[in-house]
């Protein structure tokens, strides 16, 4: 018995209303916060009884029965994972131990949909970048590469068939609309790649400061990693994670596998991811689709930052910098607070940061000048306090309720740290303006307190914190103890 092709159009069409309803739950009303995720969890029944009740069929071949059991367990998959999420726990974990059960026999197969051609080219291209994000982070940047390389080259070859077709119509313009999304979507997947190998990179020199290539041990390729003993995958498993049908060495080639080592090759890498992000960016726009745009020129800034370690002329690293100030500057004026607050909240942080690092850049070349400093250089440090005292303080009154003067006294967890750290800056920076003028000292002064303040009194009533930022804490502890004297001494010389 072979699966007949109605029997397979109707579970595709099933499938993927599925996934359209599960994609719109987040749109449910709040008195109504499953309604889609019920329609879906019905489908869902549906199918896996017509698969249950084939899959105890004969059929003509063992890729039939695969392909029965893979549809099945994917079922399975959905419906626990709705389930959970319906809060209905006990009858998820009961369908994630069926799906278990059902392919547990198959774990071990070969993923040979590419020999087969028996897959959507779109689901399986974006399917193998996705996994490539997992593999980069373990330090598989081999496999990582390989999975993208793969993606690229059958998003390539769907696009040659996709524009060879004469008749073009809604349905072929839906088709193209679908091919740039992904596209947009796998070059932000090659983005990452690069910008986890940079981080990476300087991660593995920072701990391996003496003789790298002696001492250090970690591979970039997964076949080559020193498993556990009780590791639940062997080394051969992990040198088949290749495709063995398409050619990828072209799409291989325009970036290296390796860790780096020198600012020569991290700046071919920060080209490459150059060139992926202005590719998602041109689909990603801010008027189309706000929040991933975003996030690529977050992306772009991290791009920049990651070459930083790389370069060693400071002049060369406050330009960097400045880039990146441009990047997040031009968006944050353009985004409104009000519905974008996480991402607000994210660039005003690290612009105070960034701010802070061209500041301490400009201060050390201060200190190594004889003589007496050029104005333009004093008013430079002064306006980059300035600049990166307001990003800080734009942070931290986020957190602020529109009736409040005042600081709450309790911030999300997730935040304690960052507004705590924000505070710390803030009080560091108000040390760091340059002026003659001994009032406008003391009111710098008197701001420095008040923010080194801020932190000790929230760290009295939320202990914890002093956990996370042990260091700064007793910075700001004993700041609140000598600054008073300073303050009384200069309001004395005032008067």
């Amino acid at each position: 018995m072979q699966m007949s092709k109605e029997f397979a159009v109707d579970l595709g069409e099933k499938y993927n209303k599925v996934l359209k309803l599960l994609e719109d739950s987040k749109f449910d009303p709040p008195n109504e916060p499953y309604a889609s995720k019920c329609a879906a969890k019905e489908i869902l029944i549906d199918m896996k009884a017509k698969l249950e009740n084939t899959s105890n069929n004969q059929f003509s071949s063992s890729s039939e029965l695969l392909k029965i059991k893979a549809m099945l367990g994917s079922v399975y998959l959905y419906l626990g994972m709705t389930s959970i999420e319906m809060e209905e726990l006990s009858e998820g974990e009961n369908s994630l131990q069926n799906c278990h059960d059902t392919i547990r026999d198959f774990f071990n197969n070969p993923r040979r949909q590419l020999d087969s051609g028996d897959y959507d080219p779109i689901d399986w291209a974006l399917n193998a970048a996705t996994l490539s994000q997992f593999f980069m982070e373990k330090n598989g940047f081999k496999q990582a590469r390989h999975h993208l390389a793969a993606s690229s080259y059958i998003m390539d070859e769907y696009k040659e068939k996709l524009f060879s077709v004469s008749e073009r119509n809604e349905e072929f313009d839906a088709k193209v609309e679908v091919f740039k999304h992904r596209s947009a979507d796998i070059a932000r997947c090659w983005a990452k790649y690069g910008l986890v190998l940079l981080s990476k990179s300087k991660e593995r020199l920072l701990n391996h400061t003496d003789d790298i290539s002696e001492n250090c041990s970690l591979s970039a390729d997964l076949s080559k990693m020193t498993l556990n003993p009780d590791a639940n995958v062997s080394l051969e498993e992990l040198q088949n994670l290749e495709f063995t049908s398409p050619k990828l060495g072209h799409y291989e080639k325009q970036i290296t596998d390796k860790f780096v080592l020198i600012m020569q090759d991290a700046k071919l890498v920060f080209l490459n991811i150059q060139g992926w992000l202005q590719k998602a960016e041109s689909y990603y726009t801010l008027e189309t689709l706000a929040s991933d745009h975003i996030e690529i020129v977050q992306d772009q800034s991290n791009m920049y930052f990651g070459l930083l370690f790389f370069e060693d002329n400071v002049d060369n690293q406050a330009k960097l910098h400045k880039r990146r100030i441009d990047l997040l500057e031009n968006v944050i004026q353009q985004i409104n607070p009000k519905y974008y607050l996480q991402y607000c909240r994210q660039i005003w942080f690290e612009l105070g940061q960034i701010y802070s690092d061209i500041l301490n850049i400009k201060c050390d070349k201060l200190r190594e000048i004889e003589g007496r400093p050029s104005p333009h250089m004093l008013a430079k440090i002064n306006h980059l306090t300035e600049k990166s005292i307001y990003s800080f303080t734009c942070f931290v009154e986020s957190f602020k309720s529109d009736q409040e003067e005042e600081f709450v006294t309790q911030i999300p967890a997730d935040f304690e740290k960052a507004v705590m750290q924000a505070y710390f800056h803030i009080g560091a920076l108000n040390n760091k303006y340059i002026t003659l003028n001994k009032k406008t000292q003391l009111a710098n002064i008197e701001m420095s307190y008040k923010a080194y303040k801020k932190v000790v009194d929230y760290c009295k009533l939320n202990e914890k914190v002093i956990e996370q930022m042990p260091m700064e804490h007793n910075i700001c502890k004993e700041m609140v103890t000598l600054l008073p004297v300073k303050m009384a001494k200069l309001a004395q010389e005032l008067h």
